[in-house]
């Protein structure tokens, strides 16, 4: 073979220099050297073969050839693994793959999992087992996988144990399904599995909802547990996490609830949000020095209730672990420490974990900023606790769950209530204390039935929109002289409340600002209010007098409506218009005297004040009044001769008065 191999390597070589060859067609060049060029592809590549080109003499009248190895050969383009006609799981069979350019197959057998199940019985106290030895390809529709799977949903026995550790797959990916809450038909026969030896990532939910798995055998080499792995796997006792594992995913082993031992290996970073939350009986876990973040809930509603913490965690999530007694941190930990039974960031600016078993009244220290999500989640012991004006955000849920509190004072209300504290807000709660913030936000308090005392601090400048909205058990309320505006509904349906005071600071009142306050019984309204939104005061039917200064240029559309217990009204000298209704219903009212500003009186004004004897009125034209705007004929009488500004009264009040002018 060497011998061969260099005499060939010559005759290239030679070609390639120049050859002394005869022969030719023109007997004068019956002996020269050819020079051969114009080299042309005669044989294309294939799979396994290398293509040939020829080159011709480059001397005229010489035609002789040569050859040489051309481009190399292409190699097999093998498509997807295919099941071969005939295959059953009964019998078994074979399948192959084809070659994308010359067609070779290459068929393989594919194993007959009834043929190895059929001789085992497979229940509780001694289940079959089987050990697969076969490529499981991507683990999707048509591979071995899901003909392992589809024969165990046959099989007539009920648990089984696998061990497919000499088993390959794809990518090193260990999945089961494409949607993750439909559970494979078979998969809950499985009691024990040992994973192929090649498997890098257990995959999406890949046992998710396995009734019956208790003992899982996770090879070193993995370095992904996915969110979901092993979620819900009820009879699930242990677990040993190799070394190779980086990251446990979301909800990895969440609701295992009859897991009592988990080693995490030293390799573990990450411990996904939920990851182990709902396993009960779990009482201890020791969280190795590798992990740097630990996230929401990981060990929530666990048995475990001590913990130590690595220097090397950095990150742990709201609620991270619940049910706390104790933590432990070593005194030169870089990023937590430990004060009044919480765990704080170094700096103590921001709250990260809290002993459960915290009872009576809790006062945060002035170097807290921020309040994380859940922060406060379950302590159902916490009666009353004071947030520092150093405090700027307070997260989703932070007192979710704190059904003892009954008090709290807060920096500022930038959110609702039933953010903080889910919904509905603790009946506990009664008393609310704001100390800081501009704003009272949006739907702060809404549906706060419990609510019976809340003190608004001096910096707060405005009240949200339905920031009290159903606040039934409301009673006194003291708006500051800080207060500008008031919202839309802000104080709406608070059934409870008596009296209110507006200070002199308020601007503007909302819509439907104090609709629907039928305990108010006394209002007063600061003297520089400018406008009274629509419906503002609608259905306030146990107040009796009302004074609008005179600072007020417009009152809304019903924004009285239905006051039925007013008997007194004061119109200050700057309205200029009425809204529509604004006064409708007011079936107590004897007499109303409008000031010359008004201009304008919209439709129904004071239709419905059935109790009116005597109305005073400026000028106004034909266009801004209304037929509708009284009961009767006082529109008529007004604009006939010598009708105008003046004093209208009449002696049938009702549905129908007539209205005469008081010369």
């Amino acid at each position: 073979m060497k011998t061969t191999f260099k005499m060939l390597a010559l005759i290239v070589f030679t070609a390639s220099m120049g050859l002394s060859i005869t022969g030719c067609k023109d007997p004068a060049l019956n002996t020269h050297t050819c020079s051969f060029d114009n080299w042309n592809e005669t044989t294309a590549p294939t799979c396994t073969m290398a293509g040939v080109e020829t080159g011709t003499c480059t001397l005229s009248n010489c035609d002789n050839t040569t050859t040489r190895p051309g481009d190399p050969a292409l190699g097999h383009d093998w498509g997807e693994w295919t099941i071969s006609d005939g295959y059953s799981i009964e019998d078994g069979g074979s399948e192959e793959q084809i070659c994308f350019r010359c067609d070779e197959k290459i068929p393989r057998a594919l194993l007959s999992i009834i043929k190895l199940l059929e001789t085992q019985e497979g229940t509780e106290a001694n289940p079959a087992e089987l050990k697969v030895k076969v490529d499981l390809g991507d683990m999707k529709d048509g591979s071995a996988w899901q003909l392992l799977l589809a024969a165990l949903d046959t099989w007539e026995g009920e648990y089984v144990s696998l061990d497919l550790s000499a088993c390959t797959l794809e990518e090193g990916i260990f999945t089961t399904r494409d949607v993750w809450n439909d559970i494979p038909k078979g998969i809950e026969k499985i009691t024990s599995i040992v994973l192929p030896q090649t498997t890098i990532t257990i995959d999406f939910a890949a046992f998710f909802g396995s009734a019956n798995l208790a003992n899982v055998t996770i090879p070193l080499g993995v370095e992904i547990i996915d969110v979901r792995a092993f979620e819900n796997c009820p009879k699930l006792t242990s677990i040993t996490i190799p070394d190779s594992v980086t990251i446990i995913g979301d909800r990895a082993f969440r609701s295992c609830g009859s897991l009592t031992s988990v080693i995490i290996g030293n390799s573990v970073t990450s411990i996904g949000n939920n990851a182990f939350n709902g396993c009960t009986v779990l009482t201890s876990i020791e969280i190795p020095n590798s992990v740097i973040s630990i996230g929401n809930y990981a060990f929530s509603g666990t048995g475990i209730t001590s913990i130590s913490i690595p220097n090397s965690v950095i990150s742990i999530g709201a609620g991270g672990i619940t049910g706390l007694i104790s933590i432990h941190i070593s005194n030169n930990n870089p990023n937590f420490t430990i004060q009044d039974s919480i765990l704080y960031n170094k700096e103590k600016t921001e709250i990260v974990l809290i002993f459960d078993f915290i009872i009576g009244n809790l006062v945060l220290p002035d170097s807290v900023t921020s309040i994380g999500d859940n922060a406060f989640i379950g302590l159902t012991g916490l009666t009353s606790i004071i947030i520092p004006d150093s405090v700027t955000s307070i997260g989703s849920g932070a007192f979710n769950g704190c059904t003892g509190l009954t008090s709290i004072t807060l920096p500022a209300v930038n959110q609702t209530f039933s953010n903080l504290f889910g919904f509905p807000v603790p009946s506990s709660l009664k008393t609310v204390t704001i100390n800081g913030g501009t704003n009272i936000a949006n739907n702060a308090f809404w549906g706060f039935s419990g609510l019976t005392s809340i003190i608004i601090g001096n910096s707060v400048t405005s009240i949200g929109n339905s920031a009290f909205y159903g606040c039934t058990g409301l009673t006194s309320i003291i708006i500051p002289d800080s207060i500008t505006s008031i919202g839309d509904g802000a104080f709406r349906e608070c059934t409870g409340l008596t009296s209110i005071i507006i200070p002199d600071s308020v601007t503007s009142i909302g819509n439907f600002a104090f609709w629907y306050l039928t305990g108010l019984t006394s209002i007063i309204i600061g003297n520089n209010v400018t406008s009274i939104g629509n419906s503002a005061f609608s259905r306030c039917t146990g107040l009796t007098s009302i004074i609008i200064p005179d600072s007020v240029t417009s009152i809304g559309v019903r924004a009285f409506e239905d006051c039925i217990g007013l008997t007194s009204i004061t119109i200050g000298n700057s309205v200029t218009s009425i809204g529509s209704s604004a006064f409708n219903g007011c079936t107590g009212l004897t007499n109303i005297t409008l000031p010359d500003s008004v201009t304008s009186i919209g439709n129904y004004a004071f239709s419905g004040c059935t109790g009116l004897t005597s109305v005073t009125l400026g000028t106004i034209t034909e266009e801004n009044f209304s037929t509708t705007s009284f009961q009767g004929n006082l529109r008529l009488v007004y604009f006939v001769d010598g009708g105008g500004a003046g004093t209208y009264v009449t002696t049938n009040p009702g549905d129908n008065p007539i209205w005469t002018k008081v010369e």
